[in-house]
């Protein structure tokens, strides 16, 4: 308890981001920085961000003139996470909606305004966590109708789509697969050369074979984006799926994976407990740094719940999902080592996929 009292009296003891005018139209939210006794436990595991929430909320609770209403709510319209608030309040009666920022930043001449303000790996600024506050709804969900051979239009679509892919831009698809019996999803993450999370498909009723019809049309719509599906299991069908549909963009995988950016003769991307711990660390970093935009809560409540048990393994919390974690841990991974080979091979929107033969598929 003693160091988390100490690390509680250096954060009062922080420096605002800013002071007076508003930035960005946001204003700081003034409290007085008072010493007060913190006899709560917080995991020690948590991110600076995550961990400085917990002493925003002792402070809030034991200030006279702040009612706490709620911490940490979601926000969902038709079924669709839309966002998530960090904290809703009352300061001397005034409801406020505040959001929590705690980083370390460096001032660096050669740039102009906010943008001076940076991480301490350079990839990060200010005006990059500014920018992230802003929400981001879908611009579009979207349901695969097989008849038309297209994604249309639905209220309550397995795909949400954030950024429309512009003319020969390049994009990686990353895939998950499961049974598709209500339980575990079938996901796909679509990651665009700036490593944003531009579309999420997330389906847990949707059968393999049938994941690799949706998939086809899904890599078709990002200009063929490079697709890497995971073979464990029943990624097997998915992959056959796309094969027999002459999908022709699909990541092959080498014997040595994560150490090599040359095509393989393996088809799709092997989770292996050897390849399993650094892809996951690979995505990690990428977060830690902040090098990766994701607009999708359920994204992001999927990754709050991936966790690291007494023996180092990584997996979903118990009652939690981990398969889009798993998907953008993929596409991350590809994208370390193919971002430089990506390519976009055309073919036309126009053209139908018709089926030589019906197959029966496991």
């Amino acid at each position: 308890m003693k160091v988390t009292q100490l690390r509680f009296e250096g954060f009062l003891k922080t420096p605002t981001l800013w002071e007076s005018s508003p930035v960005y139209e946001l204003t700081q939210f003034e409290i007085e920085q008072k010493s007060i006794g913190i006899d709560t436990e917080i995991n020690t595991k948590l991110r600076l961000g995550k961990y400085v929430e917990r002493f925003v909320s002792h402070q809030l609770a034991n200030t006279e003139s702040i009612s706490l209403i709620a911490e940490n709510i979601q926000i969902s319209k038709d079924r669709i996470t839309l966002g998530e608030l960090d904290c809703l309040l009352y300061k001397n009666g005034n409801p406020i909606h505040l959001e929590v920022i705690y980083k370390f930043y460096l001032y660096d001449p050669t740039k102009q305004g906010l943008h001076c303000w940076i991480g301490p790996n350079k990839k990060d600024s200010l005006v990059e966590k500014l920018n992230k506050l802003e929400t981001k709804a879908p611009k579009a969900l979207r349901e695969f109708n097989p008849s038309m051979s297209s994604w249309e239009d639905h209220r309550e679509g397995n795909l949400s789509i954030w950024e429309s892919p512009g003319f020969d831009e390049k994009f990686i698809i990353g895939a998950d697969v499961s049974l598709g019996v209500g339980q575990d999803y079938s996901a796909a993450i679509v990651l665009n050369k700036d490593r944003q999370v531009v579309a999420v498909y997330r389906d847990n009723h949707v059968d393999p074979a049938v994941f690799g019809r949706d998939l086809f049309y899904l890599g078709r719509y990002f200009n063929n984006a490079l697709l890497a599906v995971e073979s464990n299991s029943m990624g097997v069908s998915t992959l056959q799926k796309l094969k027999e549909m002459k999908y022709v963009n699909l990541y092959y995988q080498t014997q040595i994976a994560n150490l090599t950016d040359e095509d393989g003769v393996r088809l799709g991307f092997r989770t292996t407990s050897a390849s399993k711990p650094a892809i996951i660390s690979n995505l990690k970093n990428w977060i830690d740094n902040d090098e990766l935009a994701i607009w999708s809560t359920d994204v992001v409540n999927e990754l709050r719940d991936y966790v690291s048990d007494d023996k180092g393994k990584t997996n979903a919390s118990k009652g939690s999902t981990d398969d889009t974690v798993m998907s953008l841990a993929i596409a991350a991974e590809v994208y370390r080592t193919h971002i430089n080979r990506l390519s976009t091979s055309r073919v036309g929107f126009d053209s139908v996929y018709i089926p030589e033969r019906q197959t029966n598929w496991i």
